[in-house]
């Protein structure tokens, strides 16, 4: 019991180390490290895994290429396995020749839309000497940049070793160029997120470790002093990495729209070399249903994968808007706490549901987690608009969203969030209520008391500051009882 007893205080102890802002500082830290590591470690070399396999599935077909007798790269490599003695130098020969045939066709591809350029083409049995090579006449050097792959023609059955097709390449500069800066901008955001998580976690680990040397030196006034500057400069830092993340952000958006460009004029391109080339149009156009045939048949489809590629960037642009404006918000509002100061409000008319779906794209992790079902209810199907500042009811609807599904989980329920908007004459009443077990009645005049919270010490600012958010746009925070028997907390605003 002792060892529990020593666990349970170890809260406590924080929050009389750090005081309140410094925990809420000490779990947002935690939660960008722990998502930057698990983003660092799932997503880190995706650009280039991507690619590689995008070009492996092209460069996987070549081998498959009829030659003017219908034969294949494989049909000879199976033969001169199979065959003996004279029959085997034969097979030999036409497999050096279907080679070279291979290797010409691949570098007598016009240059302007290549996207790989062939360095070397070596065949012969798997760990022996290679029976044919082919070298461009160009004479292409080996470099630093340059990729294999190593293609089986054969099975591996027999006693002879399997026939492999070793194609070392490079990939075109522009693509190379245009998929580096993709990758180099989302490595920067990476780093940037695990930085401020990093500073911030120093910065209260350093508190922890030096607490009690703090207490012995100096008077419990000058300790908290020494917590508020250090907040203060936290907050200070984290908003320099917000203002980090959202410029790389915009560097990545920018780099997508390069690469959009490049798929939207690539078929242009190709007609316009056509004509260039004084292709006659019907011939051009066969090339071109030609080429697609042959993609289809190889199971690829360029465009669609680049296209593909470029709306999940997008997405993921948007997802990493959004969660750096939450954290510069953030840090605003601890900071103003911190300081006794309040946030400049800005009102505008805004839609509900949109700010809704960004208050429930920040939490997506969190709701797939805890498996809560969020319903979405407007009277007459419309949602209305209010006067409000966007961020700062963004923020509120995601503390609200955020405790809703902490109290139904707490409770051992599956989570179920029911979010309903309706006029009320020349207002609108947004409504937040959960499934879980509701606040006892003794308790309900004080969940808006900073402090106060029924999770633990070290919180209950959530809700204080969501109310003086809410008051300061003209509104009022209210708290009700859900239909359900849970909690339901109503924000009402005036139209916008």
């Amino acid at each position: 019991m002792s060892r529990l007893h020593r666990v349970a205080a170890v809260p406590a102890r924080l929050h009389a180390v750090l005081g309140a802002p410094g925990v809420i500082i000490g779990l947002l830290s935690l939660l960008s490290f722990g998502f930057g590591l698990v983003v660092l470690v799932d997503e880190y070399h995706r650009p280039i895994q991507t690619g590689r396999k995008a070009l492996h599935r092209i460069i996987a077909g070549w081998p498959r290429m009829d030659d003017y007798l219908g034969y294949t790269l494989v049909d000879h490599a199976r033969r001169w396995r199979g065959a003996s003695g004279e029959d085997r130098a034969r097979a030999e020969g036409r497999l050096r020749t279907s080679l070279a045939d291979l290797g010409d066709e691949l570098s007598s591809r016009d240059a302007r839309f290549r996207l790989i350029r062939v360095v070397a083409l070596d065949l012969g049995p798997r760990g022996g000497p290679a029976l044919a090579t082919w070298r461009p006449e160009s004479g292409l050097a080996s470099g630093v940049d340059q990729a294999t792959d190593h293609l089986l023609l054969t099975d591996a059955e027999g006693p002879s070793p399997p026939v492999e097709l070793a194609v070392s390449y490079r990939v075109a500069p522009e693509i190379a160029d245009a998929v580096s800066d993709v990758e180099t901008s989302y490595h920067r955001l990476l780093l940037a997120l695990l930085g401020l998580s990093g500073y911030s976690l120093l910065c209260l680990g350093y508190m922890v470790l030096h607490a009690r040397a703090q207490r012995e030196r100096i008077a419990r006034e000058a300790a908290a002093a020494v917590t508020l500057d250090l907040a203060d400069r936290t907050c200070h830092e984290l908003g320099n990495v917000a203002f980090v993340v959202a410029n790389e952000r915009r560097n990545l958006a920018s780099h997508i729209e390069l690469l959009e460009r490049f798929v939207a004029e690539d078929a242009d391109a190709h007609a316009a070399a056509g004509r260039r080339a004084g292709l006659d149009p019907s011939t051009a156009s066969r090339f071109e249903h030609a080429l697609r045939r042959e993609y289809a048949d190889r199971g690829i489809d360029p465009e669609f994968e680049l296209r593909g590629s470029a709306i999940i960037a997008r997405d993921i642009c948007r997802q990493i808007a959004v969660c750096s404006g939450y954290i510069a918000l953030t840090v605003r509002e601890l900071d103003g706490y911190l300081k006794r100061t309040t946030l400049p409000v800005e009102l505008a008319p805004l839609a509900l549901d949109e700010c809704l779906d960004d208050a429930l794209a920040l939490l997506a992790p969190r709701l797939e987690a805890a498996e809560a079902r969020v319903e979405r209810v407007a009277d007459g199907g419309a949602w209305p608009r209010v006067l409000a500042d966007r961020r700062l009811l963004i923020h509120a609807l995601v503390n609200l969203i955020k405790n809703a599904v902490e109290a139904a989980t707490s409770a051992g329920t599956a989570p179920v969030v029911r979010i309903s908007a309706r006029l009320e004459g020349a207002t609108a009443e947004l409504s937040v209520s959960d499934n879980g077990p509701g606040i006892p009645p003794g308790e309900r005049r004080r969940v808006f008391e900073p402090g106060y919270s029924s999770k633990g010490s070290g919180r209950g600012l959530g809700l204080a500051i969501v109310r003086e958010s809410i008051a300061a746009q003209g509104g009022s925070l209210e708290l009700a009882t859900g239909t359900e028997g849970g909690t339901e907390f109503r924000i009402v605003l005036p139209l916008g």
